[in-house]
């Protein structure tokens, strides 16, 4: 009899295979050692939320200058507290500002300029779905920045994609979705690299709590528990019990939103 995380599990990689692969689409970069250095947790809580919307508007030289309703309505935070933010933004040495051309109006908008370009092979991909789709503006403040600092930790590979499609093939009793869990283990298996892993609708994040709190900015676990509570709701994290050496795993969503139940029985 199969226990209640691999049940869970089951029902979780059901979903993944009933859903269609998301497209990659465009991302931005965020560079991991902000986080794990500490400076992700030191920046004010409404700046760690609009630093991924700014960053998805950044051109190939490292400038954009969405306006503050923009930033607003795409990051959650009030549009009063927007200039405080990206000031703060600028305090820690993340970007710089400088005025743009004058308008017709007589007004001119600010300019962002990155002051440095993360490199991608130590990089938080965060997808323009996430943030287009308002997933991101729904958040909370800590919601926002724990999603970003278990993104940091988050790994994959072909081993675990597989562990999870056998485990859901081993105890599924429905013939016919265990023979949709076999046709998509071998997919991935034959185009792991060239085509799941660009698209992958998940990661793997086993980060101990504590660090995940302390380097997202959280200072007590009541917080923390409301904030993992509104990412499982956004449907941005789902636990997958103890499925990695024995520490409880969170799946993370990367290309997009993980499926949800409905909309698998819908498609």
């Amino acid at each position: 009899m199969e226990s209640a995380d691999e049940s869970t599990r089951c029902e979780f990689m059901k979903r993944i295979v009933a859903a269609d692969m998301p497209s990659p689409g465009l991302f931005s970069l965020l560079d991991k050692h902000l986080v794990s250095s500490g400076a992700w947790a030191k920046l004010l809580p409404t700046a760690r939320s609009i630093w991924p919307v700014i960053s998805r508007h950044f051109n190939s030289t490292g400038q954009c200058f969405p306006g503050r309703e923009t930033i607003s309505r795409l990051s959650g935070v009030a549009v009063g507290q927007v200039s405080v933010a990206t000031q703060n933004l600028v305090e820690h040495g993340l970007m710089r500002i400088t005025k743009g051309k004058l308008s017709a109006r007589g007004q001119r908008s600010n300019v962002y300029h990155a002051t440095s370009t993360p490199s991608w092979r130590n990089s938080v991909f965060i997808f323009h779905s996430i943030i287009d789709g308002l997933h991101w503006a729904r958040l909370t403040d800590s919601a926002r920045g724990l999603y970003i600092t278990m993104r940091a930790f988050g790994f994959i590979n072909y081993e675990h994609v597989v562990g999870l499609s056998q485990e859901c093939y081993d105890i599924t009793d429905d013939d016919d979705i265990a023979d949709e869990v076999m046709r998509w283990q071998e997919f991935t298996a034959d185009h792991f690299r060239a085509e799941f892993y660009p698209a992958r609708p998940f990661e793997l994040c086993i980060a101990d709590e504590d660090a995940l709190m302390e380097l997202s900015g959280i200072k007590d676990r009541r917080t923390f528990r409301r904030a993992i509570r509104t990412l499982e709701n956004g449907r941005l994290i789902e636990s997958l019990g103890d499925f990695v050496d024995g520490d409880h795993t969170w799946a993370v969503a990367v290309c997009g939103v993980l499926p949800s139940r409905e909309e698998c029985l819908a498609a």
